[in-house]
């Protein structure tokens, strides 16, 4: 028994319990035996991997983790590492350049057909050395780069009354889709309405140069959402995130504003918002986190009839730099409200 747990859970320790005063009772179970103790000066690495299964069109490959000594020492700052192998290679490492406060990044070098495992690891002056995965080599993340199969998903987020979703197949081989859903049950703010061609069954092919289009339906909500429409293959899954918010998912938005555009999407150190105004009008422009936070204000004034253009050094509004992921662009204008998502790497 000992030996079949320690190959199915390398890097544990297999612990007996011994028969007498600690024995078994008629009263026992074994989640009353193997709970947790909690480590309250735990080292924790908290990341949530961008990449799942097999992936393609990501290129650089950035891993992002925070990384908290509950101890309150210091961390050594050589010891936050990515270890990663490619296909059946021996593990490598970089140093994570720390970009802010607790926050990490580093990017794995991968080509087309590569299959990348990956944790990270991290210590500080308590003694404390951790892993995530816990058990490190021996359980790594893993996604392989994918070429030539994959989906476009045009737009990459749909807001209320922006309603249309095409997927194409911008590759060389046919695919099977295996199913196009919900991430969340999120019905009482939208659904998909209808799917062209006609999808009965899954899976379905969809050949080299062919599209699919979903309309999705919309019912007014009183809530900021993020939600995302999912398209699942074989051998990936794709998005695209479906927004809207309190003031706007009652009105189509009009020509009020015009070539609004995220230069450059995704961004680096800074980006710049361009946007036309038809008219003169009220502005606010807000940018949000994936959980709905308000990260930073950029406007809130009233502007005149022309083009404005407004610079995001990628900070919030306290002035420190932000953690390079998924964020949402709200350019609110007299009543209504279009968002974009700006993608910070």
């Amino acid at each position: 028994a000992i030996a079949t747990y320690e190959a199915a859970m390398p890097g544990y320790e297999i612990v007996t319990l011994m028969a007498g005063s600690n024995g078994w009772l008629n009263s026992d179970a074994l989640h009353c035996r193997t709970h947790e103790i909690a480590d309250v000066e735990m080292l924790k690495i908290t990341h949530i991997p961008m990449y799942h299964g097999d992936n393609v069109n990501y290129e650089p490959y950035y891993i992002n983790a925070k990384v908290h000594a509950y101890s309150n020492q210091n961390l050594y700052a050589d010891s936050v590492k990515v270890y990663y192998k490619i296909n059946d290679g021996e593990y490598s490492f970089i140093v994570m350049e720390n970009t802010d406060d607790e926050n990490y990044t580093a990017t794995i070098p991968a080509s087309f057909g590569d299959k990348v495992s990956y944790y990270i690891h991290a210590a500080d002056e308590s003694g404390r050395s951790e892993n995530m995965p816990y058990i490190g080599a021996a359980d790594p993340f893993v996604f392989t780069v994918l070429d030539g199969v994959f989906l476009t998903l045009t737009p990459d987020t749909l807001t209320y009354g922006e309603q249309v979703l095409t997927i194409s197949n911008t590759g060389t081989e046919s695919i099977d889709i295996l199913d196009i859903t919900e991430q969340e049950d999120h019905s009482w703010f939208w659904s998909i309405a209808s799917i062209t061609p006609e999808i009965t069954e899954y899976p379905y092919t969809i050949n080299p140069g062919e599209t699919v289009v979903v309309e999705l339906g919309f019912s007014v909500s009183k809530e900021i959402v993020y939600d995302s429409i999912l398209v699942v293959t074989q051998d990936n899954t794709y998005f695209s995130i479906v927004t809207g918010d309190d003031s706007v998912l009652a009105d189509e938005l009009t020509n009020t504003a015009s070539q609004v555009q995220l230069l450059p999407n995704p961004m680096t150190g800074q980006g710049e918002l361009i946007f036309n105004l038809n008219e003169t009008a009220t502005v606010v422009i807000s940018i949000y986190n994936m959980q709905g936070q308000l990260i930073r204000n950029l406007e809130n004034n009233r502007l005149s009839a022309g083009q404005h253009s407004y610079t995001w050094d990628g900070q919030d509004k306290d002035g420190l730099e932000i953690k390079n992921s998924i964020y949402f662009v709200s350019l609110q204008i007299d009543s209504k409200i279009i968002t974009k998502k700006w993608v910070k790497l």
